[in-house]
């Protein structure tokens, strides 16, 4: 068996009468994935198990969702309006363990703000670049793993993203922009969710290497110099975004270290008011 770092996989997909447990003898990455077994679960449902072993997390990640898309392929050979209910990938001392509700506050809109996007939105059926954009965005949304809709949503803001001289997001421009947004969307009960997740950036040890700069270290220090005053300003909201970032680049390299799927989580949930905001500009 290929690869150094195991993890046991979940996938649960409705719309199927299987008659009884049985182990399946073929799946994509073969040399990757062993002891794959199917059993009957409940209400039309088959429960898929199995071990992926990959040289790092983030292969076993990739391994993981070519599994979903061909289980979900085969089953809907023998079934009936066939989807996945659920999907889980377990890595030991991997951020994955655990489950962290993500309920970010959602914003109050009306007729008018809806009837602003029709056009716009409709548009993309005509626009092959648009159209990727809108689908990232319902990946964000709709996916069951974390982890891909933490990616599909930082693509959708990487797109829109004004860019500086290097071809890098000129976060200096989004700065204001953001920290009004933030301060607009988390307020009565959601100002402890905020500080929770931003605590969790402040500890992170989330570093830089290139620029050898530790933005957690930063935006703990701006955020104590902000003091009581207000939850954001330009300097917490320039610090807070390029942690997101760093977040980004480290699970898209599979360097797990010093994150935890709630540091991941909030990085999505501290970055979808601004790529909402940026899709409705």
């Amino acid at each position: 068996m290929v690869g150094n770092i195991q993890s046991h996989f979940k996938i649960v997909i409705s719309g199927i009468n299987l008659s009884s447990d049985f182990i399946m003898n073929d799946t994509p990455h073969g040399n990757h994935v062993c002891d794959v077994n199917c059993k009957v679960g409940e209400r039309g449902t088959v429960v898929i198990t199995g071990i992926i072993n990959g040289e790092d997390k983030n292969e076993n990640f990739l391994i993981a969702e070519d599994l979903k898309e061909y289980f979900i392929k085969l089953f809907s050979l023998f079934g009936v309006s066939c989807r996945i209910k659920e999907f889980e990938i377990d890595t030991t001392t991997d951020f994955l363990t655990g489950h962290i509700e993500v309920s970010p506050p959602k914003p109050v809109v009306d007729g008018s703000k809806i009837n602003a996007q029709t056009g716009k939105v409709a548009s993309q059926y005509l626009d092959p670049q648009k159209s990727a954009l809108y689908h990232n965005l319902v990946e964000s949304n709709n996916s069951i793993d974390m982890l891909h809709r933490f990616r599909s949503l930082f693509s959708v803001f990487d797109s829109l993203s004004p860019k500086n001289a290097q071809g890098h997001i000129d976060y200096h421009a989004l700065k204001t922009g953001y920290a009004t947004e933030i301060a607009v969307r988390y307020q009565g009960a959601f100002i402890g969710r905020y500080i929770d997740i931003v605590d969790e950036f402040c500890n992170a040890n989330l570093e830089d290497v290139r620029a050898n700069k530790n933005y957690s270290s930063l935006l703990k220090n701006s955020k104590q110099r902000l003091g009581n005053s207000s939850l954001i300003d330009e300097e917490v909201a320039f610090n807070l975004l390029k942690c997101i970032q760093i977040i980004r680049n480290k699970v898209n390299h599979g360097d797990f270290s010093g994150l935890n799927r709630k540091i991941v989580s909030g990085a999505y949930e501290l970055l979808l008011p601004m790529v909402q905001k940026m899709l409705c500009a």
